[in-house]
């Protein structure tokens, strides 16, 4: 899935943080997400492709925490950028050619 097309970024909301990998080579990362709560549950992987920066904070500013509180995306000409809120008050901001959903 492209978020590109994506209109409701509201399934990322209360998925929680996994491994992170990202790969300078082939300038690509590897994001898994997954739910553990009542609501939803199940994993799934955000793949970005030709990444152009990343930015990954782990202050903890408003303690600890795994949980996506939320997502936004920016659409631009060349490059798109995604920033994660993380319940504990950090913000990991990625910018790409390509976000894909994997299930």
């Amino acid at each position: 899935m492209n978020l590109r097309n994506m209109i409701d970024l509201e399934l990322f909301h209360d998925a929680k943080i996994g491994v992170m990998r990202y790969d300078y080579l082939k300038k690509s990362a590897m994001l898994e997400l997954f739910f553990d709560n009542l609501q939803k549950k199940g994993k799934f992987k955000l793949k970005v492709t030709n990444v152009y920066s990343m930015q990954i904070e782990s202050y903890e500013p408003w303690g600890k925490g795994l949980y996506i509180n939320e997502i936004k995306l920016d659409v631009g000409k060349e490059h798109n950028s995604i920033t994660i809120l993380i319940n504990s008050g950090d913000t990991f901001i990625i910018t790409a050619e390509l976000f894909e959903v994997i299930k």
